[in-house]
């Protein structure tokens, strides 16, 4: 060989880290793609895809691992145990993803028929759980990145949810502990107080119509006092007028006839029988005036009365409503204040229960991104905007692994069959075609074992006959022998129980014979 060739041979020797690449990370069979150069850097393209597809799984997945098992106490220092852990999962899920790259890649051929679409359209069949598989691959990667990506977004989130949760816990258990309706009921109560202190500071219907009825009186009183009154007036003056008349007394004369004297000398007079009968009617027209007068009082009086007793009952009752209503308050806000202890106690305890759920862990960052890139109609036009912007940023990181992660089977699928695949397909070829060989001597070797085993089946037959034969016919000479035996013994049997048969019936004859004799 001459040295051109041979620097030729080493020019066209793949390095070690195309060697990396071209064979460990694409699967291809080495002794088959170090004979043919221009597949080098088709295979090395593909092998690059998978390691690296292989190395953001294991970022993700290791991330991922870490978001799980951290202990969320350390805020700002870093769990070292989950970090472990989160390093060696990572590994070991980048190591998984890339073989099973590799395995989906190598495993795809492409197909030999002449019709380019038909072949295409069996490539593209064949690719398609291959595909399914990758997508499903590219899915498991992004979401660990989507969520190291919005982070902050995320804990803010997170921190948002966490207080709707708690807030749901109060409603929950106001809604258990029936905190709205004893709030009423404590506010009803006070309603009713003030409702019953109003009352009580107001007269009821009936005080209000005895008032009417008693200014109705007075009004009535007074006009009587007025009426009566002047007549009174009138009449006391034509008294004094009577009085003070000289012409109405006449002197006042002893049984003799004598006019009286007083000490001092002055005729005693006395008013005539016509005056006294005035001043007499007078007196009782004044009497029965003032009658009217003195019972239109009663009467309003009486009013009086009444309008204070029933002010009197209507207080006294109205207070009793007042005191019960305000022990049932009382127990009412006893009542309201033990159920907000309660609602306390155990918001408390479910609060520590969503806290836990609403640790900064992977779950939780999921369900967040959900929430992130989730539009809700109560949503106003600012957070549309900045959840369309959220959902668009996951699309394209998740689009863009898929992309990555797809890239080897699609770089596969749309590329010209080359010489790699055709000598591979030769290789499978000859080892299918000697295997078929070798099935087929084997299938060949196996019918001569099994006719050469028929034959020994058919000799060893005749001769199992012929002996088993010889032995039925052993047999039945034996059975000949034992049956004549048998026979022979039988008929001694016979004899014997014959000649004990007649023994017994001689005896029977002599002694009937004995028993006759004696009579």
């Amino acid at each position: 060989m001459s040295t051109s060739e041979e620097n030729s041979k080493k020019e066209r020797k793949l390095g070690k880290i195309q060697r990396f690449f071209a064979i460990t990370c694409s699967g291809s069979d080495k002794d088959i793609i170090e004979q043919y150069p221009t597949e080098w850097t088709k295979y090395t393209g593909i092998g690059i895809a998978i390691f690296f597809t292989g190395v953001f799984a294991s970022l993700s997945g290791g991330y991922a691992l870490y978001s799980i098992f951290r202990n969320t106490a350390l805020e700002t220092t870093i769990d070292v145990t989950a970090l472990t852990f989160a390093i060696l999962f990572g590994l070991l899920w980048g190591q998984v993803i890339f073989n099973l790259d590799r395995f989906i890649v190598s495993t795809f051929k492409k197909s030999n028929d002449k019709n380019r679409w038909k072949g295409f359209g069996k490539e593209l069949l064949s690719a398609s759980p291959r595909i399914v598989l990758s997508a499903l691959i590219a899915i498991s990667i992004s979401k660990p990145i989507e969520i190291k990506i919005f982070e902050n977004r995320l804990a803010e989130q997170i921190q948002r949810s966490e207080l709707a949760a708690r807030k749901r816990n109060v409603e929950s258990f106001e809604i258990i502990h029936d905190i709205s309706g004893r709030i009423q009921d404590v506010e009803a109560r006070e309603r009713r107080d003030s409702n019953l202190q109003e009352r009580l500071n107001s007269d009821p219907l009936i005080v209000t119509n005895l008032i009417e009825d008693r200014n109705n009186a007075e009004r009535e009183l007074a006009e009587i006092r007025r009426v009566n009154q002047s007549e009174i007036n009138s009449r006391n003056e034509l008294i004094r007028n009577i009085r003070n008349n000289p012409n109405n007394y006449r002197p006042i004369r002893d049984a003799e006839g004598n006019i009286m004297f007083d000490d001092n000398g002055n005729v005693r007079q006395s008013l005539t029988q016509e005056a006294n009968n005035l001043i007499a009617n007078h007196n009782r027209e004044i009497g029965r005036l003032r009658d009217q007068i003195n019972t239109k009082q009663t009467g309003v009086n009486t009013i009086i009365s009444r309008i204070t007793q029933e002010r009197e009952n209507h207080r006294t009752q109205t207070q009793g409503e007042i005191n019960q209503n305000r022990e049932a308050q009382r127990i009412a806000e006893v009542r309201l204040d033990s159920a907000m202890v309660l609602v306390g106690a155990e918001t408390e305890t479910a609060n520590v229960a969503t806290r836990r759920a609403f640790s900064n862990n992977f779950i939780t960052q999921l369900e967040a991104l959900g929430d992130l890139t989730k539009i809700l109609e109560s949503d106003d036009e600012e957070t549309r905007n900045r959840k369309r912007t959220m959902r668009l940023t996951s699309l394209v990181i998740t689009f863009l692994i898929l992309a990555v992660e797809l890239a080897p089977i699609f770089t596969k699928l749309i590329m010209k069959r080359g010489p790699y695949d055709e000598r591979l397909d030769c290789i499978e070829h000859e080892v299918e075609v000697e295997q078929k060989s070798i099935r087929s001597q084997i299938n060949s070797e196996i019918n001569e074992h099994l006719r050469r085993a028929d034959e020994a089946a058919t000799l060893s037959g005749d001769v199992m006959i012929k002996m088993k034969k010889d032995d039925l016919e052993t047999k039945v000479a034996s059975n000949k022998i034992i049956r004549e035996r048998v026979a022979e013994i039988q008929r001694e049997l016979a004899l014997l129980a014959l000649e004990k048969w007649r023994e017994e019936e001689l005896a029977k004859i002599n002694s009937d014979n004995i028993r006759s004799s004696t009579i």
